[in-house]
């Protein structure tokens, strides 16, 4: 069997419920263009439609997306479109998933994905596939069911499930650093500077993005900050503290400041309030400042703003002129990663609901 090449939307299915990445490893005897032709066949299509069966990641009525290196190569055949790369892509460009199958790895997933991406959702996709969660399409509810009831659980109450980051802003770089004349790169590199590891949400990611994009790019130009850090409680408060250490959603080591994100979900009921309550009180025992915010602050543009200024005073940012108000750069960075994604999630459910229940009532807007 010639051997097959996932791209594209199949590729991004594949990354999206895939819950345990680190299983999969990236293919360095894989050279591109090929040796030998990579036209899909008949059977290599079967095959593959086999194996993303197997795994959970087959979407029923769904072409299979397949990436070929030349014109010769391309194929009509029902079931797969053909995407051509004619470019050079570096070792670890592939991962191998069965034999003979080979998928995008997530570095060049990456790239093609933002080809067809406005700057901030580029940013927003970058903290995903860095982060430690993903966000697949609700109607893959079923398929991640299919791998981790646990997983297809907290996508259902939250909208995401939380597994080990698919990359790094580090891998990023190191691929794009290795790639010439491929489509999307130049938007890749653009948000790469803007992109942090180790998120663990997407209302965290939109969070970071508001408070540090420059403020051309409708941020606040604010320091950027590690997310998830570990503070250990050391010397004299290690005995005190209920936990040797603490992960923070935000540090700023230098100006000894924490943002804790407080989801409704995640936050409520007594023994989690008392619990985040003891963290506050430690991580401040160890001189750290924590600022909570809230997603209704998030998505307040007044409330927003206020957060800013406490952080851009405790971090001793410069205030310029002209980085506060709601500025057309600001306006348009809300919409891309709050009002539209939001948007396009209740319109995800609506659907869903429709094609479970046959109901056509619409939500209200």
């Amino acid at each position: 069997m010639s051997p097959i090449f996932l791209t594209h939307d199949t590729a991004r299915r594949f990354w999206q419920l895939t819950t345990d990445p680190n299983r999969w490893k990236r293919s360095r005897r894989i050279t591109w263009p090929r040796d030998t032709p990579t036209s899909p066949t008949r059977t290599s299509l079967d095959e593959a439609i086999l194996a993303l069966d197997k795994m959970g990641v087959m979407e029923l009525g769904k072409p299979i997306d397949v990436l070929v290196d030349s014109d010769a190569s391309r194929r009509h055949i029902p079931g797969i479109t053909c995407h051509i790369c004619k470019a050079s892509l570096p070792e670890n460009s592939f991962v191998r998933i069965a034999p003979g199958i080979f998928v995008a790895s997530p570095e060049l997933l990456f790239v093609q994905e933002v080809a067809r991406l406005d700057f901030p959702n580029t940013v927003l996709l970058g903290f995903e596939f860095c982060g430690r969660y993903s966000v697949p399409p609700i109607r893959n509810l079923s398929l991640l069911e299919h791998q981790d009831q646990t997983a297809a659980e907290d996508f259902r109450n939250r909208g995401f499930f939380n597994r080990p980051p698919i990359s790094s802003v580090e891998r990023l770089s190191a691929f794009l650093a290795k790639t010439k004349r491929l489509h999307g790169k130049k938007n890749a590199l653009d948000a790469i500077p803007h992109i942090l590891n180790e998120s663990a949400s997407p209302m965290e990611s939109v969070c970071a993005m508001l408070l540090c994009l420059p403020v051309f790019r409708g941020g606040f130009g604010i320091e950027q900050p590690l997310l998830n850090a570990r503070v250990d409680m050391k010397g004299k408060l290690a005995p005190l503290a209920a936990f040797g250490s603490y992960e923070c959603d935000m540090l700023w080591p230098q100006a000894n400041l924490a943002i804790e994100y407080d989801s409704e979900l995640e936050h409520s009921g007594e023994r989690r309030i008392a619990k985040d309550s003891r963290k506050r009180a430690d991580l401040a025992a160890a001189n750290i400042s924590v600022i909570t915010v809230t997603k209704q602050q998030v998505m307040g543009v007044a409330s927003m703003e206020q957060i800013a200024r406490k952080v851009a005073k405790l971090t001793g940012k410069r205030i310029r002129k002209g980085t506060f108000g709601l500025t057309d750069a600001r306006i348009a960075l809300r919409k891309a990663i709050l009002w539209d994604r939001l948007n396009r999630l209740k319109h995800e459910r609506w659907e869903e609901q429709r094609r479970l229940t046959g109901s056509a009532q619409h939500p209200a807007p």
